[in-house]
């Protein structure tokens, strides 16, 4: 599959004139908790010609492609990517986190990923896997305790919940991987072993507790988030206009 997702990115960037920058795997399939039909979803980042840049018609921020084999690609343009990452966007940062990675310019990745470990701010993605926790935490109320779905919306709420977490406790960018976001965690790992096993097998599960397992959890990060974390002093701007105009040659 690696093969044939690295060619069909290949023909995208002759099809549309780019140049991709950095590819790689999102979803279920970077978190460790895909099944053998889980879809991937690739995502990456490409740039045009200068002179694409320069015309008065702007082309498109965005490509996207559905291809045979389940596989879906969705790309940013290398300006909209820098703009999300001077906000600390949580899905770009997910992106430079995926232990999958189909294509890279080194030049590029490596001063990406240290714009965004340098001055990514904690309040914005503590405030976004807080969001993806409370929302599937509310969602499981609607969903028949231990069914597919129910431990697919689980493991969502955990991995919200884990990584806010680390972040209240660490001070630091969380890792992507649901049995690393256990730190350690015995209690945390068990849990995740048996959701994992159930959602690839696809059985109704009695051992998973229900959304009331949250609660308390949920409230004592929000208040030790709060009490214990200093903003960083954000992305640099001039680094991210430093990076674009070497990549654009200008």
């Amino acid at each position: 599959m690696r093969k044939r997702i690295i060619k069909y990115l290949n023909s995208i960037e002759k099809e549309e004139n780019i140049r991709i920058l950095y590819a790689c795997e999102a979803g279920s399939r970077a978190y460790g908790t895909e099944t053998a039909e889980s879809d991937y979803d690739v995502r990456f980042i490409y740039m045009r010609p200068l002179r694409a840049y320069m015309s008065i018609v702007q082309s498109e921020r965005t490509i996207s492609r559905k291809s045979p084999f389940s596989v879906e690609y969705h790309g940013w343009d290398i300006f909209k990517a820098f703009e999300l990452c001077r906000k600390s966007n949580p899905a770009l940062y997910e992106w430079f986190c995926s232990p999958c990675i189909y294509l890279k310019d080194e030049f590029f990745y490596i001063n990406m990923k240290q714009i965004i470990y340098s001055g990514y701010s904690l309040q914005v993605l503590f405030r976004h896997y807080q969001s993806l926790a409370q929302k599937n935490i509310k969602e499981l109320k609607r969903k028949e305790t231990g069914s597919k779905v129910y431990v697919k919306t689980f493991l969502q709420a955990l991995r919200g919940v884990m990584a806010m977490r680390w972040i209240a406790k660490r001070q630091s960018l969380p890792p992507l991987s649901v049995k690393q976001l256990a730190d350690g965690d015995q209690y945390i790992e068990e849990m995740i072993n048996v959701l994992v096993k159930a959602k690839t097998m696809d059985v109704y599960s009695k051992h998973i507790p229900k959304e009331s397992f949250f609660n308390e959890m949920l409230n004592s990060l929000l208040d030790y988030f709060q009490k214990h974390t200093s903003e960083p002093e954000g992305v640099d701007v001039q680094e991210l206009n430093e990076l674009l105009w070497t990549l654009l040659k200008i």
